[in-house]
């Protein structure tokens, strides 16, 4: 492997922009969407519609409040894992300057590894009360599955063997997933339909 630095050829800098990312970073709500990585909400998104589908085919019977209450609660979920993530690719040195995909704002340095970690915490912290009113709602299984999708958030990056530094972090999203999709799905049936079948 062969890695050459530089400016390809043939590629001149653009005058009035930034030569890399590093260099005009965001600010605001731009550099916290940045950090919560909306192009992967959507992993959370899916598995809430198919709950909310399975629920409607069973019972023609959706509640909308619980519905946008799982949907919240997912969305918190997955942006906790993604800032977790962030802080603690960026702790190990998983992130190097050649690393692919969009850019992580611990490891650029635009925000400090602690203001990173109390977003994620908060994110959790928030996802934590909405499940509070899903238990209220749908029972307390509720409780064990968020308990499950906020543990695998933490784990993925977070504790002594993080599961992305292992063989099975590819294997992991899966089940992590899987833990979402399972949870989306019995815990939207109990909780956004008025009569369970």
């Amino acid at each position: 492997m062969r890695l050459e630095f530089g400016r390809p050829e043939g590629r001149a800098p653009t005058c009035g922009q930034p030569a890399s990312p590093a260099a005009a970073p965001p600010t605001g709500l731009r550099l916290w969407l940045a950090a919560i990585r909306p192009r992967t909400l959507t992993i959370a998104v899916a598995p809430v519609v198919a709950g909310a589908g399975l629920a409607w085919h069973l019972t023609h019977d959706l509640r909308v409040w619980p519905l946008l209450a799982t949907l919240l609660g997912a969305l918190l979920i997955q942006a906790g894992t993604n800032l977790w993530n962030d802080v603690g690719d960026a702790a190990r040195g998983g992130d190097q300057p050649l690393r692919q995909g969009p850019p992580r704002v611990t490891a650029q340095g635009w925000v400090s590894p602690e203001r990173v970690r109390a977003a994620a915490l908060l994110s959790f912290a928030a996802a934590a009360l909405v499940g509070l009113y899903l238990a209220w709602v749908g029972g307390w299984p509720i409780v064990a599955l968020g308990g499950a999708s906020l543990a695998a958030g933490w784990a993925y990056s977070g504790g002594p063997r993080p599961i992305a530094y292992t063989p099975w972090a590819s294997c992991s999203c899966s089940p992590s997933s899987a833990w979402r999709r399972w949870a989306a799905r019995c815990g939207c049936r109990p909780a956004c339909c008025r009569h369970p079948p």
